[in-house]
């Protein structure tokens, strides 16, 4: 009768305990293990004025729906972060249509709006993420696009 009551208790601790390392494990596991993108560049930066564009080009390496795409302008050397609003180039529109990109080489051409505050101030980049959801659906992976250095207009100023 002993050994009943304490597999009544082992047990559903255990599964939780499993279950709760699964779930937050799992993620950086598929992370490095089975990326998403397997090879990613930043190409043909370009400044006009206040706004930046760029090419991003990437390899995707198995099926999955980007769910986000985040971007934030930083400061190299400080902590500011603002956010940032990324349009593909060619229509001026969020990046919709890479929900439908099968596997394989892709790329796409973006451009951002640089805030006035940032403008003339020296070391700003775009950082990057992309959440992907894979066709488990136990979670989705979140994965790092490469910067983009924004050039400066006038040497800029130091952050």
């Amino acid at each position: 009768m002993k050994h009943w009551i304490a597999a009544a208790i082992v047990w559903p601790v255990a599964t939780i305990v499993g279950g709760w390392l699964f779930l937050h494990t799992g993620p950086s596991i598929e992370l490095r293990l089975a990326p998403v993108l397997v090879s990613q560049s930043i190409v043909e930066v370009q400044r006009i004025g206040n706004r930046v564009c760029w090419e991003w080009r990437y390899t995707k390496a198995r099926p999955a729906v980007p769910q986000t795409f985040a971007w934030s302008f930083i400061v190299g050397g400080t902590s500011v972060r603002v956010p940032a609003v990324v349009l593909k180039a060619s229509e001026r529109s969020p990046m919709s249509a890479a929900r439908v990109r099968p596997p394989g080489r892709g790329d796409v051409d973006l451009c951002a709006t640089i805030p006035d505050e940032l403008a003339d101030v020296a070391g700003v980049s775009i950082v990057g993420w992309a959440e992907y959801e894979t066709n488990h659906t136990f979670w989705t992976t979140w994965q790092a696009i490469p910067s983009v250095h924004v050039p400066n207009l006038s040497g800029g100023v130091p952050p």
